[in-house]
């Protein structure tokens, strides 16, 4: 099975939420470029199945709280028809798909995690 991120932040345009004293130290506001600032500072502990948890976030700039939700996909679908279409759709979702996400209350996926998620879903058969 592969795995590929969407990243959740629902709330981070919401202006109730804390802003949190980090790892580092920093008093840090929930935004977008804090949360992609945490999940980019900690790309290079993502496992071969894409499933980093980050609960305590390196970086300066990194929001302490970030999550991602990942989309689990299996390595082989027996229909190609449908097998293609998924990976098309999954692609889009990790590339012009992303520019949808503060709207949908969610941080865009930074570059080296898209860049992750697309060699994944590229594998799928």
């Amino acid at each position: 099975m592969t795995s590929s991120g969407v990243t959740s932040a629902s709330n981070a345009h919401d202006r109730s939420m804390a802003t949190l004293q980090n790892k580092a130290g920093a008093y840090v506001a929930p935004s977008d470029r804090s949360g992609q600032a945490a999940l980019s500072g900690n790309v290079k502990q993502m496992p071969e199945n894409l499933r980093l948890y980050v609960p305590d976030p390196d970086g300066a700039d990194s929001y302490p709280i970030v999550s991602l939700s990942w989309l689990l996909l299996y390595d082989r679908y027996p229909d190609h028809q449908k097998s293609a279409a998924l990976k098309r759709f999954v692609t889009w979702g990790l590339s012009s798909g992303q520019s949808y996400s503060p709207d949908l209350g969610y941080i865009p996926l930074p570059a080296e995690i898209t860049l992750l998620s697309r060699a994944a879903v590229a594998k799928i058969e």
